[in-house]
């Protein structure tokens, strides 16, 4: 395993210091076609596949990978994980209106499944569409975008999303989960880290 300032880099696997949260990626990967990963294209079968089975088959592709690297971080030992160590749940970041599959939500319950934690996903709710800001590539915390049960106070949580680009997302939950009672929420588990933002009109 190396150090590199605040970013550490396994085999497989990538901690990084963002918004006030350790968090966990498999690797990074591009938005577009070249340059994609193995991790970036089971996230993009997972989105676009136009199989039901086959989508949610790559996002549990994903939570199994993301399960081990989690699971080999947390019993390393760093200064850096020591909030991995203890976290005793997962929640993933909940979706507003229908939705066919929840990647987010796949990758929690394998996760949940990996670390021997419990998946709280189901007590956390969206209340309200994504602001624009979401596109920026400013750190903007929004935490009227949540609400969360009262299952969620005293636990020390694993925030779990598909893609991590800019951390304002993981922030707002993060924000309202303490909020809401939680003892803390400062380790977010994402699938990949992008290294490019799509355009402002375009959904990934």
């Amino acid at each position: 395993m190396v150090a590199t300032g605040n970013e550490m880099e396994a085999s497989a696997g990538m901690l990084f210091r963002a918004g006030g949260l350790v968090v966990c990626v498999i690797d990074n990967h591009s938005d577009f076609g070249e340059g994609k990963t193995s991790a970036g294209k089971l996230l993009y079968e997972a989105k676009h596949s136009d199989s039901g089975e086959g989508d949610r088959k790559a996002a549990e592709e994903l939570g199994l990978q993301l399960g081990v690297i989690a699971a080999r971080f947390r019993e390393s030992g760093s200064r850096l994980v020591k909030a991995l160590g203890m976290v005793d749940a997962v929640c993933a970041v909940p979706f507003f209106g229908n939705k066919g599959l929840s990647i987010p939500h796949v990758l929690a319950a394998q996760l949940a499944e990996a670390l021997q934690v419990e998946d709280l996903s189901s007590h956390v709710r969206k209340t309200k569409a994504t602001n624009a800001s979401k596109e920026t590539h400013a750190l903007i915390v929004d935490d009227t975008q949540f609400k969360a049960d009262p299952a969620v106070r005293g636990r020390r949580i694993a925030l779990v999303d598909d893609v991590f680009r800019f951390g304002s997302t993981l922030a707002s939950l993060a924000s309202v989960l303490r909020r809401d009672g939680a003892l803390s929420a400062e380790v977010g588990l994402c699938a990949t880290k992008a290294r490019a933002a799509r355009s402002r009109d375009e959904e990934y």
